[in-house]
């Protein structure tokens, strides 16, 4: 599979990332929700729990997988993105964040981490 541009890499990342979590149960609630700051990748809900979840995507490992990319200021952001989405909502329920990374464009290198620290 050959990907063009970053943008449509990203969108196949998403896509791959939210039948990977339809395929462990979980609904998808919203995807690619945008704010001035930030965007949210994808909302979904499992468990009467509301997951948040950052999707990563390398084609190689030559400058590390593509979970090490979440760094101090992309945590930053989402942890502001993700409490102005449930403000908007006027969600008062649990939730967490989710990370997904995508390593190579063989999407069978899928790693799933739940509940990391934002």
């Amino acid at each position: 599979m050959i990907l063009i541009c970053r943008q449509e890499r990203g969108r196949w990342a998403e896509k791959r990332a939210a039948k990977f979590l339809k395929g462990l149960g979980y609904k998808i609630v919203d995807r690619n929700v945008r704010f001035r700051f930030g965007e949210i990748d994808i909302v979904a809900s499992k468990d009467n729990q509301l997951i948040f979840v950052e999707v990563r995507f390398r084609k190689n490992d030559e400058f590390g997988d593509s979970l090490s990319t979440i760094d101090a200021k992309k945590r930053s952001k989402l942890k502001r993105a993700i409490l102005l989405y449930i403000n908007q909502k006027n969600y008062a329920g649990d939730f967490r964040c989710d990370a997904i990374g995508i390593n190579g464009n063989n999407s069978s290198k899928i790693e799933h981490i739940q509940n990391i620290y934002i």
